[in-house]
């Protein structure tokens, strides 16, 4: 069951657009440009009230189908190469603040590149939080295989991780190494349970998909409208789900089609987009702002196409140079 599966790579290429829009936004409202319809909020709750557990579940479901089988691949490899990207674009990140200055946001300084990148900042914690998901469930995974099915294994991880989640306060001390591994540990089981099982490769008929579809809308407009006392992470987890059936539904209407193989490589290619995006973005944002440009929508927009082309184009370049791995990019 290791064969990729094209609706995984479609949204995890929905999903990676929704996070370059959701950060070109935030740079916005941290820029203060004028927004005199309210817009930026909306937009802002309505992507993080579920992206960031869409990636936490669909990387769950990559771990689930294709299960750890040597301590070398989980143990060394796959930390190493985490590190190593964490690490060079934590970097880059820092030294492109320094040169925006003060036209940065967050005001760059070159004293910045001083600290150490972990524990992680900036958006890099999801990678630290993926990374540590995933070497705990594998050494559980493989110490347990001998008496456990992947089946009886993810059912019980979902209850494990769903009890030290919502039972355990984290010491303050490792909040910022554990915490928000801990916090998307059961989005991740999940998605694990939901990979090693048939379910992952089922098509769901139209009437199914349809219902799924209504489901995702709907829960995401009570998310977003109605104050409910929902965990988060909880309420990301069950829209992530229903996300999942409009996915299926049009992956297999227009997978093949030109824009499903955009989105697809999209997927494929997520981790050039994460690391990189902000940079491109800030510098559209900057440029912008120094031309007399202050037009929310022409920021946006710009902001968000130079934010998936940029890491595109350095991706492209850099597979064609094959450096990939001297880029944190393999």
């Amino acid at each position: 069951m290791s064969r990729r599966l094209e609706w995984i790579d479609i949204a995890k290429g929905i999903g990676i657009i929704l996070v370059v829009v959701g950060h070109a936004g935030r740079g916005l409202s941290g820029a203060e440009l004028p927004d005199r319809n309210d817009f930026l909020p909306l937009m802002d709750e309505t992507i993080y009230a579920f992206h960031m557990p869409l990636f936490f579940l669909l990387s769950g479901i990559t771990f689930g189908m294709r299960p750890p089988t040597t301590i070398q691949a989980s143990l060394v490899k796959r930390p190493q190469r985490f590190v190593y990207t964490i690490i060079i674009w934590t970097y880059a990140f820092l030294a492109m603040q320094a040169l925006a200055g003060s036209s940065s946001n967050a005001g760059g300084s070159w004293q910045n590149l001083l600290q150490a990148p972990l524990p992680p900042f900036a958006h890099f914690w999801f990678l630290w939080a993926l990374l540590i998901n995933s070497v705990i469930f594998s050494v559980l995974q493989m110490a347990l295989r001998h008496i456990l099915s992947d089946l009886k294994f993810w059912s019980g991880a979902v209850i494990v991780s769903g009890a030290i989640d919502f039972a355990v306060d984290v010491p303050q001390k490792i909040v910022p190494w554990v915490a928000p591994a801990l916090n998307y540990s059961l989005v991740f089981a999940i998605g694990g349970l939901i990979g090693a099982t048939p379910l992952v490769r089922a098509v769901p008929s139209l009437k199914i998909a349809l219902f799924g579809s209504f489901l995702f809308v709907s829960s995401l407009w009570i998310r977003v409208t109605i104050d409910l006392p929902i965990n988060q992470t909880i309420g990301g987890l069950f829209i992530s789900i229903f996300f999942i059936f409009p996915i299926i539904l049009i992956s297999n209407c227009f997978g093949k089609s030109f824009p499903g193989r955009v989105l697809a490589f999209l997927g494929v290619i997520s981790l050039a987009v994460y690391v990189m995006h902000t940079m491109f973005s800030a510098f559209m944002r900057i440029f912008l702002i120094k031309a007399g440009y202050t037009d929310l929508t022409l920021h946006l927009v710009l902001g968000v196409l130079i934010g998936i082309m940029g890491p595109l184009t350095f991706y492209l370049a850099a597979r064609r140079l094959n450096i990939l791995h001297v880029t944190g990019l393999a």
